[in-house]
């Protein structure tokens, strides 16, 4: 399939009968796709650089707007993931443990274990 702009451009900047004659003033055409085009890409495609599956699977999860997902910073890493799911055993009728549940046991497991929180570390930031 022949994309549409390289049938149409030169009978938009083309003068003569049956054409535009937009000349130069094409541009406003194509930086209106463009701007519209930023516009999607800021409103709806989630920022998942350096996350592993399980994390996009999660900022999907959480974030609910995909302008936010900058910022999102994922609860647990895929190697205590894969601890957990070799430390814990299957469940009644040989069911395997959801990632919700995993997530939910890693948490369980820093918190037991004393590691400090997001929040924790930026108020020892400040004070020091």
């Amino acid at each position: 399939m022949v994309p549409w702009y390289r049938y149409a451009t030169p009978y938009m900047v083309d003068s003569g009968p049956g054409n535009a004659n937009l000349g130069a003033k094409v541009f406003f055409v194509w930086g209106s796709f463009c701007a519209l085009s930023f516009a999607f890409v800021w409103a709806f495609i989630y920022e998942t650089k350096g996350f592993t599956l399980e994390q996009v699977d999660e900022i999907y999860a959480k974030v609910p707007h995909a302008w936010k997902s900058p910022g999102f910073e994922p609860t647990v890493k895929f190697v205590e993931v894969a601890e957990e799911v070799v430390q814990q055993q299957p469940y009644e009728g040989g069911r395997r443990p959801t990632l919700s549940e995993i997530e939910a046991s890693a948490i369980r497991r820093k918190s037991s274990v004393g590691l400090p929180d997001k929040d924790e570390k930026l108020a020892e930031g400040e004070i020091q």
